[in-house]
């Protein structure tokens, strides 16, 4: 299994990994009873050996396969930077790409039951906020806090592009160097996505400080700059503002400020339909200009 998807993750992640150990555990009755099907110890900040449940050998066909790709996506995030005290992320994004890889890999229906099982869960959730506090000392039921990390995960994917998204993402991260609070998380998130994803991350009920401006700013410039060449009319009107903005800054009218990076994103945001408008105009403009001409022509 390993040798098969490691290309799949490799790509994804664009790190190597060491040898990894794997190691098959009897679970006591207390592992049967909470779920457990596998984990990966963190000593010193570094993962240990995969260990996988011995009990779900028999499960559904792919339960298991599902549960070995889960733990070995945990050595990929730690590898890339993501630290294991942001618990929500490495579980997250591990039960997503397990999950879509083992779809693709046609792993049998114990990869889809699990899903199901996890949507449903987060659907009944309206608050996700809880995971921020999600730490390896948390006690009783943690299927909420899986099925919330993963419908975070599963729903970013499902509208940025999936793997390819995270893939991005990861690029971000890795050029961190490390990452180990939430802010750094969304930024690299929301640099993937090439607009804000913090408002996003407050509806889902998480406790975030006000993005400051520079932020904001290079949000705005990430996104301008990856508009296709036939929006050339918005990505300038879209830098002018942030370049007005860059000097209200300096001139100390930070509000202003604000509001011209605000503009710029907006105008990025909506710059297909902005660029259309500006070619209408210019072809109209020529239009008259030649109607015009060609009367006067006809009076002289």
């Amino acid at each position: 299994l390993y040798s098969e998807v490691y290309p799949s993750l490799q790509e994804i992640f664009e790190v190597e990994l060491e040898e990894i150990e794997v190691k098959l555990y009897v679970p006591s009755m207390e592992d049967v009873a909470s779920g457990v099907g596998g984990f990966v110890p963190f000593r010193a900040g570094r993962p240990g050996a995969i260990n996988l449940n011995l009990f779900y050998v028999r499960a559904v066909e792919g339960t298991m396969e599902l549960i070995a790709l889960h733990e070995l996506v945990h050595h990929f995030l730690w590898k890339v930077g993501i630290q294991p005290s942001r618990l929500w992320v490495h579980e997250g994004l591990a039960e997503y790409i397990s999950i879509e890889l083992g779809k693709n890999m046609g792993l049998g229906e114990g990869v889809e039951e699990h899903e199901e099982e996890i949507v449903e869960i987060a659907s009944n959730l309206n608050n996700l906020g809880f995971i921020q506090d999600w730490s390896f000392e948390q006690q009783g039921d943690l299927t909420p806090y899986y099925a919330a990390s993963y419908h975070i995960f599963k729903t970013l994917g499902d509208e940025f592009g999936g793997l390819n998204f995270y893939h991005d993402f990861f690029n971000y991260v890795a050029a961190k160097g490390e990452v180990s609070d939430d802010v750094t998380v969304i930024e690299c998130l929301s640099l993937a996505a090439n607009q804000s994803l913090f408002e996003r991350f407050r509806e889902w009920g998480f406790e975030l400080p006000p993005m400051d401006l520079s932020e904001a700013r290079l949000l705005a410039e990430r996104q301008a700059e990856g508009l296709p060449s036939w929006c050339q009319p918005a990505r300038m009107i879209a830098r002018l503002f942030l370049k007005i903005s860059y000097q209200l800054e300096e001139a100390g009218f930070f509000a202003l400020a604000e509001a011209s990076v605000k503009v710029a994103t907006w105008i990025s945001k909506n710059a297909s339909v902005l660029s259309l408008f500006i070619y209408s105009l210019i072809v109209a403009s020529l239009v008259t200009s030649i109607w015009f001409f060609k009367h006067y022509q006809a009076l002289k």
